[in-house]
């Protein structure tokens, strides 16, 4: 087949539609940062500043719009234009360092956080906490929901360690009125045993004129719990009996 000269289509225009994008993008972002009050830099290109980062220059990679920063620690770095207008990078990384560093320092004030992990004194403290203040805490109804409340001194932990130290090992907090509140006067470390005795649903007894724990009792003469609890508070026979 013959292909003529009259058959051939002309050439298109050149394609100038990249260009009117980045127009068009370059005016978006002006847009954005209008109401931000310009600062200048250094070479004089700023385009307004977010946080701790001011923007020198855009770059646009895959569809995706990059500004080109300078801190104000004088480190350059490079983030996606949206996340530092929302705010989600405020900085080039030194704002982060310097908040963990401060909160190094406040822990290491008291000592209970090393390698990031809490000590169990201070676990102990913020547990007490939220099984008084916290609704949604599953001890909450045992403890808060029915008036046991933590003492405003205690609402701080410097206070707290102060007043009980550290916490022993194999030892949990302990308030020796199960009726009241968490203060320096009714608390104290026990072991689990201790706390075991110290429950308000604890079977009490008068055995021989004597007050005593249904459990204690059972130690004692070598009985068994189960049978003496059914003994005593099914069968209603007398702790005397029961015991005998």
């Amino acid at each position: 087949m013959r292909i003529t000269a009259s058959k051939l289509r002309p050439l298109g225009k050149p394609n100038t539609q990249r260009p009117k994008q980045i127009r068009a993008v370059k005016r978006q972002v002006e847009a954005a940062v209008s109401h931000i009050p310009r600062i200048g830099a250094s070479n004089g290109a700023s385009m307004g500043k977010f946080w701790r980062l001011e923007i020198l220059g855009f770059e646009r990679e895959n569809g995706l719009l990059f500004a080109n920063c300078v801190c104000d620690c004088g480190r350059k770095t490079r983030a996606r234009f949206s996340a530092v207008k929302r705010g989600d990078i405020k900085s080039c990384g030194c704002l982060k360092r310097e908040r963990a560093k401060s909160l190094g320092q406040r822990n290491r004030q008291h000592g209970q956080t090393s390698n990031g992990r809490r000590g169990r004194t201070y676990r102990s403290w913020e547990s007490m906490k939220s099984r008084c203040l916290n609704r949604n805490d599953p001890e909450f109804y045992n403890y808060g929901g029915r008036g046991i409340a933590v003492c405003e001194t205690w609402g701080s932990f410097v206070n707290f360690l102060n007043d009980m130290g550290e916490r022993p090992i194999g030892t949990t907090i302990d308030r020796i009125d199960n009726n009241a509140g968490y203060t320096p006067k009714n608390c104290r470390w026990a072991v689990v045993k201790i706390q075991q005795r110290n429950k308000r649903t604890n079977r009490k007894i008068l055995l021989h004129g004597v007050p005593s724990l249904l459990i204690e009792a059972c130690e004692t003469h070598s009985k068994p719990y189960r049978l003496m609890y059914d003994r005593i508070f099914r069968q209603k026979w007398t702790p005397e009996r029961a015991f005998l």
